[in-house]
């Protein structure tokens, strides 16, 4: 199986255009969740995107909690 579910890792998928980076979708593994991994993945992502003076986009719903 190669489907996102099987990881074992989380996750913070991104697309970036010229400028611009869109966080598409975070993930999670069952045995990770309500530790707080996406935040911190999501809080990072967007620290890094500003300090690359990246325009952020945010199609993930998680994500766009943050902005």
């Amino acid at each position: 199986m190669s489907s996102i579910q099987t990881q074992s890792k989380p996750y913070l998928f991104i697309t970036i255009n010229d400028d611009q980076v869109d966080f598409t979708s975070t993930f999670v593994p069952d045995n990770l969740r309500g530790q707080g991994f996406a935040e911190k993945l999501v809080r990072y992502g967007l620290s890094w995107a500003k300090a690359a003076n990246l325009e952020v986009k945010a199609s993930c719903w998680y994500v766009q909690k943050f902005l």
